[in-house]
């Protein structure tokens, strides 16, 4: 069984796409805009390149987005699709998405979505 907002999705490798936190910052940063502002089922591939390649960065740090691309041509992109939606199942039981406003339990402080970054970079094979 898998950590929450851990799940398999068979490419190359068995690779675990984990939806946390830091993939999130790190796909609202490549994108330039908020989670709360991406809908799952209406994605570009850009989008969907950046999400994947945050959620897979974890187990191989030298990923890179055109390695991404590359995936998502061999395998399919219904197959990413399929295990990102349920990647966010698990990360957020129904109704905690991340960005919603609400009370931090321990600090009784309301809290909200981060940020995005002003200007996003995805490494490509070119290191750029």
């Amino acid at each position: 069984m898998h950590p929450r907002g851990q799940v398999t999705v068979q490419a190359d490798r068995p690779r675990t796409l984990w939806l946390r936190y830091k993939a999130i910052a790190m796909a609202e940063e490549a994108l330039g805009r908020p989670f709360p502002t991406l809908n799952l089922l209406q994605l570009g591939v850009r989008e969907y390149g950046a999400l994947l390649w945050a959620c897979m960065e974890h187990e191989d740090p030298s990923l890179t987005i055109d390695r991404v691309y590359d995936l998502m041509d061999e395998y399919g992109l219904p197959t990413f699709t399929a295990k990102l939606l349920e990647a966010m199942a698990s990360a957020w039981p129904k109704g905690a998405a991340p960005g919603k406003k609400g009370r931090n339990a321990s600090t009784g402080t309301r809290s909200s979505s981060l940020p995005s970054g002003s200007s996003g970079s995805l490494p490509t094979s070119s290191g750029t």
